[in-house]
């Protein structure tokens, strides 16, 4: 295997792990770090 097929393959091994513990365990706080924000939905939690 080629140096580039297998940083490919780690890439999308983490990108699918990230995603999945997105979906498992959403945001319940308004953060910084992921989940939905633009100006409007960072001002309080209740929007």
């Amino acid at each position: 295997m080629s140096p580039f097929s297998i940083s490919a393959f780690v890439t999308g091994c983490i990108l699918i792990v990230m995603s999945a513990i997105t979906l498992f365990y959403p945001p319940k706080m308004i953060n910084t770090g992921y989940g939905y924000r633009t100006k409007a939905s960072m001002r309080n939690q209740q929007t």
